[in-house]
Order: structure tokens, then C-alpha cells, then sequence
């Protein structure tokens, strides 16, 4: 497992399905154990957001399912539409303030959401 989210987002990139050819779009937040951004040296762990530019429930399912078997990833949850401009986190699990009490939920596009230890 990597330390830095730099190097972490890069393992993902080459690591998770491509689609068409096209790798993930890949997001790495550090986040301290309230679940609030931080800097690097504070963080107690990773949240790390991955998509396509273009989605399907299948797609996300993939995603997901790959996202699972990465040394370190120990929860994840997909962001869908559930109607007209709202979203909803699939992980009841899932914190709520990265889910339900986050500010800018329904603004996100799909995607897999994944939180991940940091390793040594």
C-alpha cells in the first residue's frame, strides 16, 4: 500500500479496469477521523472518489467490485441519480458526513466512492 496520494492515485489508475480503452478518472482526499480534508501528515485515511467519463450501473458495479480487492480499501459505496438532481450513497455504512451530511452530495457525478488505510 502507498503512503502518498499522488502515488496512490497513480497504483489506481494502472490497477483498476479501463474502460474503452480509458482509465479511471481517480481522486485521492486525504481525510482526518472526523472525515473532514487535511493535510497528508494528519490524515487518518483516504477517501478516494473513481469514475468514467461516461457511466452505467454495470459500470459502477465493475468499478466497485475492483476497487474491493485493493490491499487497504476497507469500505466502499457508489454515488447514483436517484431522480431529477438527487443522489444517495448505496453503503448504508458509508459515513455520513462523506454521504448523506455531505455538503455538495447531489452535485456529484456516478461514481465509486472507496475509503483506504494509510499504509507504511
Amino acid at each position: 500500500m502507498t503512503t502518498y496520494p499522488p502515488e496512490l492515485k497513480r497504483q489506481l489508475e494502472r490497477t483498476l479496469p479501463r474502460q474503452n480503452g480509458t482509465s479511471p478518472v481517480v481522486r485521492v482526499t486525504p481525510r482526518d477521523r472526523a472525515h473532514r480534508k487535511c493535510a497528508v501528515w494528519n490524515a487518518d485515511h483516504y477517501e478516494v472518489q473513481c469514475f468514467y467519463t461516461t457511466m452505467s450501473a454495470e459500470t459502477l458495479d465493475r468499478l466497485e467490485m475492483a476497487l474491493r480487492e485493493i490491499p487497504g480499501v476497507y469500505l466502499t459505496t457508489q454515488v447514483r441519480g436517484v431522480g431529477g438532481l438527487r443522489n444517495e450513497v448505496t453503503n448504508p455504512e458509508w459515513p455520513p458526513a462523506l454521504g448523506t451530511s455531505r455538503r455538495g452530495l447531489h452535485d456529484l457525478r456516478p461514481q465509486v466512492l472507496a475509503l483506504t488505510v494509510i499504509g507504511d
